[in-house]
């Protein structure tokens, strides 16, 4: 049998991916929202030429192995450097995606931004287009509802 058609031996330059493998996606243009994300690496597609992953929030979706990136000790260490956005926020955030977990929506930001409001505050459209309108990536904006209204 041809070896380099098996999974565990399947290479993307220098990196090998297997099953079980943890991961972050990085480089995808069609799906650019899950750029940043960890994942699980679940079973290569080899007629997809591509790598079905586990999402942490359960999804399944296929990726080239050229758009993953193994995740080492070092940078599950820095998650753990994370755990305060968990506490402060909780495990998953609601984002124009749906939910995401803190520490993938948390990961790599250099500043974080919290603005608190209430029914009664008039809305901070100048930061929220400019959060949109922002093409870096080392900021995040996190908007905290204080009141029983329905957060956007």
């Amino acid at each position: 049998p041809n070896l380099w058609q098996q999974p565990a031996l399947r290479l993307a330059g220098s990196m090998e991916f297997q099953t079980g493998s943890r991961v972050r996606l990085h480089g995808l243009q069609h799906k650019a929202e899950l750029n940043g994300e960890s994942a699980t690496c679940e079973a290569w597609d080899a007629d997809l030429d591509a790598w079905e992953v586990q999402l942490a929030s359960g999804r399944t979706v296929a990726v080239k192995p050229g758009n993953l990136a193994l995740i080492r000790d070092a940078e599950d260490a820095d998650a753990s450097s994370l755990s305060w956005a968990v506490d402060m926020f909780g495990p998953e955030l609601k984002t124009d995606g749906g939910l995401r977990k803190t520490i993938d929506v948390m990961a790599g930001k250099r500043a974080v931004l919290v603005y608190f409001c209430d029914k009664w505050c008039a809305p901070l459209t100048a930061l929220a287009d400019s959060y949109i309108n922002y093409e870096g990536s080392g900021v995040e904006v996190v908007f905290v509802y204080s009141d029983s209204h329905p957060s956007p």
